[in-house]
This record gives C-alpha cells, sequence and structure tokens, in this order.
C-alpha cells in the first residue's frame, strides 16, 4: 500500500556546499507537497514569510480544485480549510481582522500538515499545551507564555473554518473542536486612586524607592502619550479595546469616529454592520470633550511629511495602532505600582463598575457601554446602591422576631 502524503508543509532546506566546503546555495524553506518542492524564498530566521508563503501556496492550490469532487480516500487538509476561511471568510468578519489573521497563521503553523480526520480532543488539548509553552513575542518579560484563552480563542477559530467547509463541501463526518473551559470574566476594577495613579504614570510621573515624585522626560512622555489618550476614553465611555484605536477624527465608513461638534463618539462605521458586541454611539462627558478637543488642535498642528493630517485619535507617534495597545502600557503599569492583572480590559470593567455604582439606571448604563440590561446587571449589578435592598429592609422590618 502506498504511503499516505502528508500534504503541503514546510521544509528548512540546509546550505549547499562545494567540494572545497564553499556555499553554493544558501539554506532555505521550501514547500514539499508530495513530489513537488517549492521554493518560498525565505531563509531560515523567516519563518513567519515561509509560513504566509505557504498560505499563499494552499490558497493557489485550492482555487484549482475548487468544486471539484474529492476521491473517497483523498484527505482534506486543515491548511486547506483555512486558507479557504482566511481568503473568503475571514475578509467579511467585523473587528481587527489583523488579529483573526494571526490567529489563522498561528493555527497553520501546528495544524497546517495534519487532515482534518485528525481533529479530536486528544490533538486540540496538544494544540493547547503546545500553544502555552511559547513565549509572548511583545512581553516586556521574557518569562510569560502565552495563555489557555488565548489558544482558546484560536481553536475558536479553527471551528469556524471547519464548519465554513463543511457547509459549502460537506464532510464525511463533521469533527468538534475541543475547547478549554472558558475563562471567567473579569470582576478587578480600579477605584479612583488607582486610576489616578494609573493616569499619572501614562503623563509621566513615578516614585523612585524613597518615595519621592519625579517626572520622566519628554521624549518617554511622547512616548506614552497614546496610553493617556487611551486610559481617558476608556474609563470615561469603556469603549472596547479594538473599537478604541480605531478611532478617527473624521466621519468613516470602516470605524469609529469623534463629533466634537455634537459631542458624540460613533463607535461604528457608517458602512460596518453591527455585531453581538454592540457599538452603539455615546454621549461625551464634559471633561473627556475637553481632552479631545485639545488633542484635536495639537493632531491639527502636527501634519505628517507629506503633508496629510493625523487621521487616528489614539496614535504612537504620528501612525495608527497596529492591532492593541502594547507599548508603553506594561511600563506605565509598573510605574503606577499596579500589578499584572490590571490589563486594559479593565477600563471597561471600571466605567461600568463606576455607573452602577453611581445608581446609574441599568438600561442607561447598559446602552452606555454596548451591552444587554441582563449582561449588566449579571457583571455589575451587585456595584449598584440598591442592590437587593428590598429584600434587606423586609427582613429588617418591623415583623422581624
Amino acid at each position: 500500500m502506498p504511503q499516505r502524503s502528508k500534504g503541503p508543509r514546510l521544509y528548512e532546506r540546509p546550505p549547499r556546499r562545494d567540494q572545497s566546503g564553499k556555499i553554493t546555495h544558501a539554506g532555505v524553506w521550501v514547500i514539499r507537497d508530495g513530489p513537488i518542492t517549492v521554493s518560498t524564498g525565505c531563509g531560515p530566521d523567516d519563518k513567519l514569510g515561509a509560513e504566509r508563503a505557504l498560505t499563499s501556496y494552499l490558497a493557489k492550490k485550492f482555487s484549482e480544485v475548487k468544486g471539484q469532487p474529492r476521491g473517497p480516500g483523498e484527505a482534506i487538509y486543515i491548511a486547506e480549510v483555512l486558507s479557504l476561511y482566511g481568503s473568503e471568510a475571514a475578509p467579511k468578519k467585523e473587528g481587527d481582522r489583523r488579529i483573526l489573521s494571526a490567529r489563522i497563521d498561528k493555527l497553520m503553523e501546528w495544524w497546517g500538515d495534519k487532515a482534518v480526520s485528525e481533529v479530536r480532543r486528544t490533538t486540540c488539548r496538544d494544540y493547547v499545551a503546545w500553544r502555552t509553552k511559547q513565549r509572548i513575542r511583545h512581553a516586556k518579560t521574557s518569562a510569560r507564555t502565552v495563555r489557555e484563552p488565548t489558544a482558546r480563542r484560536e481553536l475558536v477559530v479553527l471551528s469556524a473554518a471547519i464548519n465554513y467547509w463543511h457547509a459549502e463541501h460537506p464532510l464525511p463526518a463533521l469533527p468538534v473542536v475541543w475547547l478549554p473551559e472558558d475563562s471567567k470574566p473579569r470582576q478587578a476594577f480600579l477605584d479612583r486612586e488607582q486610576a489616578a495613579k494609573l493616569l499619572a504614570a501614562a503623563l509621566g510621573f513615578y516614585r523612585d524607592k524613597g518615595g519621592a515624585i519625579h517626572r520622566r522626560g519628554k521624549s518617554a512622555r511622547a512616548n506614552r502619550a497614546h496610553i493617556a489618550r487611551f486610559i481617558l476614553i476608556g474609563l470615561y465611555t469603556g469603549t472596547r479595546h479594538s473599537a478604541m484605536i480605531g478611532l478617527r477624527w473624521e466621519p468613516s465608513a470602516i470605524s469609529g469616529w469623534i463629533d466634537l461638534e455634537r459631542g458624540v463618539m460613533h463607535r461604528r462605521g457608517a458602512g460596518e454592520s453591527e455585531t453581538k458586541k454592540r457599538r452603539p454611539p455615546v454621549r461625551l462627558q464634559q471633561r473627556l470633550l475637553a481632552h479631545l478637543r485639545r488633542w484635536h488642535k495639537i493632531d491639527r498642528a502636527a501634519p505628517l511629511e507629506d503633508g496629510r493630517m493625523i487621521t487616528h485619535v489614539i496614535h504612537h507617534g504620528s501612525v495608527a495602532i497596529a492591532s492593541k495597545v502594547r507599548t508603553g502600557w506594561e511600563g506605565t503599569r509598573e510605574d503606577a505600582g499596579l500589578g499584572a492583572e490590571i490589563v486594559p480590559h479593565i477600563l471597561r470593567h471600571t466605567c461600568g463598575t463606576w455607573l452602577a455604582q453611581r445608581g446609574v439606571e441599568v438600561w442607561e448604563a447598559a446602552g452606555y457601554l454596548g451591552m444587554t440590561s441582563a449582561m449588566f446587571e449579571r457583571v455589575y449589578g451587585h456595584h449598584h446602591p440598591d442592590f437587593q435592598s428590598a429584600a434587606s429592609k423586609a427582613l429588617s422590618g418591623p415583623g422581624r422576631r
């Protein structure tokens, strides 16, 4: 019986040397697909580029056989499934497409040479184990590794890709992608003092070991200017991370924008459709509106080298944030004396908690944050001053024995 093909995969071809030992051909990543070998043109140090070349190769290969029936014993590889999903379905998805693309790339790295029939609980667990041993690329501390919730989100993409393929080319048996237990929602929030410390650190202030307050130089403060904007917008509006970094100064069809005249933040572009993660407009608080108007004047006074104006509200050195606020966040948190649990998403939790503590009606607070009333009550209801007050009064009334 002939050996089953492993499908298209990457192979690092070592350098070739002549009889004297001199290198005649440099090492390179190649794609092996049965008897076919295709060079990616990427050297040994550029595996990411090689993986992208493999994705392109698979997309082209699939387009050539699209619509043609598969033989009864012919395997369908995860690389093909992810390639189809990435080229057809992913561009239509709302949200941060770069994050989705990065998840597909990471799935391709481990699952690419495996068949769909190999998707089961044990292989999914093996993927989680492999993923959680990898170091976070942008982490300030080299010891930090990928957490289990990240691997879970990537496996959700794998499941969506398999279902997308199955809808067009029905599989003999639809595999179930096993997912690790979902992480519990974060209940932590910042109190007023912690929020003030975090903002002060973003503005360059810090304490030395003796407790004396100092301020970092002009260059260091400029490097954290986007963090200060991110913190204030997050605390005052509770807007999600991805929606905040997409905010623009002018009306846009593909992202949210700020209406300084009417004092309204549009979290969603005119051409974007609504999703489960609602992004309704929000009335801007007067202090935040004053900050936004000041930032707008600063950005208009500093045009780019080609004469264009800065487009994004939150930017790092006039350049829009690529996917997440990373640069400067950890340093800001450390200068504020706060722990590693203080992540950017805590700003949204803080806004929701403060709204509940101030006694804002549930339906209005939920609409402000862009969530259902039931979700707001479940996550933040216990912070409301009237939480279970009727039950408490009933037990302490005159009929009590």
